[in-house]
């Protein structure tokens, strides 16, 4: 079959072809081997209706503590996710997490995806936006940032729980803005005795 299709999406295609046969076969398989393999991870940072509110380059710096999370099926590398009691106007945030910082001390097996916490203050600065997209919706947009300070300075991480939008519509793409009560703009340098 590879033979045949002859070019490196054919191949990509006939590989995602025998993973969707080989789940199919089991039952209650069939949709998530459908989301595995038409999930699309696409840098979308030239163009410049993606940005929304977001700037290409500015620092941002976190307003209060912040889990770092890997997820496996969604976007690239890690993410930031604001503590679960975090009151969402747009319903449930996308990724779970403790519900703060002292719950995650105190139990921290309950919560194997978190790898962190970023403190309060910690800079991030906003490199590039993505679209992530899958079989069954149109696509979402996230940025990702570099964290700037601390322990984890230098990685890059998915921010879309740090943002906010207008609206979360599965047909059409929606560009984020940073949510006020989690980042704000910050300084390229660190500064010190800053006000919450």
């Amino acid at each position: 079959m590879l033979r045949l299709l002859g070019t490196r999406c054919g191949c990509v295609l006939a590989k995602g072809i025998a993973v969707v046969c080989l789940l199919g076969t089991l039952p209650g398989c069939v949709v998530p081997a459908l989301v595995i393999v038409s999930r699309h991870d696409t840098n979308v940072s030239r163009k410049e209706q993606s940005w929304g509110g977001f700037k290409r380059g500015q620092v941002y710096e976190t307003r209060m503590d912040v889990f770092l999370e890997r997820r496996q099926f969604w976007g690239k590398g890690p993410v930031l996710a604001p503590p679960n009691r975090f009151p969402d106007p747009l319903g449930k945030m996308e990724f779970e997490a403790p519900p703060s910082a002292g719950a995650y001390h105190e139990s921290p097996e309950r919560w194997p995806m978190v790898i962190g916490i970023i403190k309060a203050g910690t800079r991030l600065r906003c490199t590039e936006i993505h679209k992530y997209d899958t079989l069954f919706q149109a696509g979402v947009l996230y940025p990702r940032a570099e964290i700037l300070d601390g322990a984890y300075a230098g990685k890059m991480v998915n921010i879309f729980d740090l943002c906010k939008s207008g609206k979360r519509d599965r047909k059409t793409l929606t560009p984020l803005s940073p949510d006020t009560r989690l980042l704000r703009e910050a300084a390229e340098k660190a500064t010190t005795n800053r006000a919450p």
